[in-house]
Parts: C-alpha cells; sequence; structure tokens
C-alpha cells in the first residue's frame, strides 16, 4: 500500500481529513473498528467490510483539500482508507486510524480554558489566573488560584496526555466554590489542568492511541531536576532511550511545561502536591511518592496522613466504607514527587488500582477508553470528596523545611 500524507482532525464529534495537494480525485472508504483496537493503525489490513463514504475531488482548502465525514459517532474508532484515482488506474492508500472521543470527558482546551474563566468571572474576589509559562507548541499554560495562598495545595492534570485531568479538578473545586467557599479562607487550591495541553489536544482531536510524551517526546514526569541523571529502567524501558515513553529529555527541566510547573510552584509554594495520572480522563486513589523517601520516617508519616484524606473522601463518593491503602514509594528520579521530596515538599502521582483488593470496577472502562459520562460522573463526586479532605488537612498541617 502507499503512504499518502493524510492528516486528520476532530471537531464537535466529527472527523474531517485533510489531503495534500498532489491527491485530488479519491474514493473514501470507512470501516468501525472494535473499541479494543487503540494503540496502532495496521498499515497491512484491506478495506474488505468498508463503506464508499466519497468519489472525486474533495473540497478545496488553500492549497490542500478536505472533506469532512458527518455520519461518525461519538466513542467510535474509525479505519479511513485512500484510493487515489487515476486516468489509467488507480493506487489503494494505507488506512488513517481516528478516534472520535466525547468532549464532555475529554475537554478540549478551549472549554477549560473558559471554566477557568466561568470561575473567576463567579469569584473573583477569591480567585485568580495566572500565566506560569507556555507550552512547547506556544501556547499559553495557565493556573487558577482558589482562596489562601499561605496555605496551598497545588494540583497538576494531564502530565502525561492521556490521563486524568481537567475534567476532574476544574468541576471539583467549582462545586466546592458554589457550596461551601468558606472552605477556601483557611487554606487555597493553585490548579493546572493540563500540563502536556499540546499532545492532550492531540487526542481531543482524534489520535487514537495513548500519548505519554510531549511534541518533543520527552515524558515531563522524568524531566525535573530531581537526580536527573540517574537512569531508570522502569516498564522496561529506558529514560536515557529518546524512543521510548519515559524519556527524560536532553537536561534537566529542558522542556518549557516542566519550566512552567516549576515556576508555578515557586509563585503558590504549596504544602502539598498532587499530579493526577492513570487513563482516559478517570484516577482514583493509589497515591505514588517519591522512592528516595522510603526511608524517611517523618515524611512517611506525612504522607501516610495525607493519603488517610485523600481516600477517606474519594471513597465517600462510592458509598463504601474506608479500607486500609498501601503507600508507594516508587516514583523515579526526575519525576515531580521526587522533585518535590527532595524539597520538602509532600507530592504524589494519583493513579487508579491495578490490584484486584484495590480495583474499583465502577471505573474499569477507562483502561481501554471506554470512560463514560456517567463514569466520570462518579469519579467527580470521589475527586471533590477528596479535595474537600485535603483541603482541610492542608489548613491545619505544619510545612515541612526547605531541604
Amino acid at each position: 500500500m502507499k503512504i499518502l500524507d493524510i492528516r486528520f482532525s476532530v471537531k464537535n464529534g466529527k472527523v474531517i481529513l485533510y489531503f495534500p495537494p498532489e491527491a485530488p480525485r479519491v474514493r473514501i472508504l470507512r470501516e468501525k473498528t472494535e473499541p479494543a483496537k487503540l494503540m496502532e493503525c495496521d498499515r497491512e489490513r484491506t478495506p474488505e467490510r468498508a463503506v464508499v463514504l466519497f468519489e472525486g475531488c474533495p473540497e478545496r482548502l488553500s492549497a490542500h483539500y478536505m472533506y469532512r465525514d458527518d455520519t461518525t459517532e461519538v466513542n467510535g474508532l474509525y479505519d479511513y482508507w485512500i484510493t487515489e484515482l487515476f486516468e489509467d488506474g488507480e493506487t489503494l492508500c494505507h488506512p488513517v486510524l481516528v478516534r472520535v472521543r466525547d468532549e464532555e470527558i475529554w475537554w478540549p482546551r478551549e472549554k477549560y480554558e473558559r471554566y477557568m474563566e466561568e470561575i473567576h468571572r463567579d469569584f473573583p474576589d477569591r480567585t485568580e489566573i495566572i500565566e506560569c509559562g507556555r507550552t512547547t507548541r506556544g501556547y499559553p499554560l495557565r493556573y487558577i488560584v482558589i482562596g489562601s495562598r499561605d496555605r496551598c495545595a497545588a494540583y497538576l492534570g494531564a502530565v502525561h496526555a492521556g490521563e486524568s485531568g481537567p475534567e476532574l479538578l476544574l468541576p471539583a473545586a467549582g462545586r466546592i466554590l458554589s457550596t461551601t467557599p468558606e472552605l477556601f479562607d483557611a487554606c487555597g487550591a493553585a490548579i493546572l489542568p493540563a500540563v502536556n495541553a499540546d499532545c492532550r489536544e492531540d487526542m481531543v482531536e482524534g489520535v487514537p492511541q495513548y500519548i505519554r510524551t510531549n511534541p518533543n517526546g520527552v515524558d515531563l514526569n522524568r524531566n525535573f531536576p530531581a537526580d536527573w541523571e540517574i537512569v531508570n529502567k522502569g516498564y522496561g524501558l529506558s529514560t536515557d532511550c529518546f524512543l521510548d515513553g519515559t524519556y527524560r529529555g536532553r537536561s534537566p527541566a529542558s522542556e518549557s511545561e516542566t519550566r512552567a510547573v516549576i515556576a508555578m510552584m515557586e509563585a503558590v509554594k504549596p504544602m502539598v502536591i498532587l499530579s493526577y495520572h492513570w487513563l482516559c480522563g478517570i484516577c482514583e486513589d493509589r497515591l505514588l511518592i517519591s522512592e528516595g523517601a522510603r526511608e524517611d520516617e517523618a515524611y512517611m508519616g506525612v504522607y501516610r496522613q495525607i493519603m488517610d484524606a485523600f481516600h477517606q473522601g474519594f471513597i465517600k463518593g462510592l458509598g463504601l466504607p474506608p479500607r486500609k491503602k498501601r503507600l508507594e514509594p516508587c516514583c523515579t528520579p526526575g519525576s515531580l514527587p521526587h522533585w518535590g521530596y527532595l524539597r520538602g515538599i509532600p507530592a504524589f502521582d494519583v493513579e487508579g488500582n491495578y490490584e484486584p483488593q484495590f480495583m474499583y470496577p465502577e471505573f474499569e472502562g477507562c483502561a481501554t477508553d471506554q470512560t463514560t459520562r456517567e463514569m466520570l460522573a462518579l469519579a467527580l463526586d470521589c475527586h471533590e470528596g477528596a479535595m474537600r479532605r485535603i483541603l482541610q488537612y492542608v489548613g491545619g498541617m505544619e510545612r515541612f523545611p526547605l531541604r
């Protein structure tokens, strides 16, 4: 099959294909693919069950051409085949795989930026929106500060593009502001909804596979200046290999997103850092901390208290009794939790559970990009409860001395 440079985007649940100028006459075929096929496009597949959508010359768009498929469905996964048509024959090109995601589950940049603006408009005396840097592609990275800066919890979303963030953090804070604004009198929250905002937007616009790194191929959660020079081999990958999903970058804080997070932390001086991870808009109550804290009993005691507060608030949203949780000191050199630990800030990666005794069946579908609005609504209840408990804890905790 010929490889043709075909780009795509998804807008309002509809797929738009963009063609190069050298292929103006085409036949477009489409096949809906099983949801389990999420990670790659099989270039050897043939369109045996595909239906013809269009034949002819697509709409002209400057020097390129465009075709809009108005018949796609939200949560659909589609293979598109393009056949180039010539006077003396035709050539079948490799398929293009596109995922149509629900923008109520995967918030576009415009949506979470607007949500922050609405919070600030409704509570101008309690909130401030601050730009802390730019993304790799040059877009502003902004965070919102709610309540007191003297005792602040910092929240980060989508450090890895395919993981959770804006859809949980901003509505949870908005609910608390709307119902119990006095909770922010003694403490505050600083929320950067999407750190890896560029590649998060790629997933919103149809890239089917899970994306971990930023546009430079760097895992931002290995790029912090925190024993960065120590190579880690976790997940069977290597942080010093450019092609691996945990690549640490060419130098500490080489990435603009990393520097933006550091600028935010230096500005708000948080008492606690919570970075949201796991998959497809959902994370649970599994909290990971720096592996360097394993033998540091003074810090481990505080980590456990924060973990317990988070868990008790989270589990309330499920209507379940609290259960014993295990603190996991496994975050590697270059990670945000390790960076926080070295600076005297309890910092956590908030993950999902994979061990049977800790798993929540209510959120099982997120692992295969099958998150539903109902799942997200339940997760929001859980994370609102967790945020409330964390804010209450931060309001009374002692700040660690800087190392």
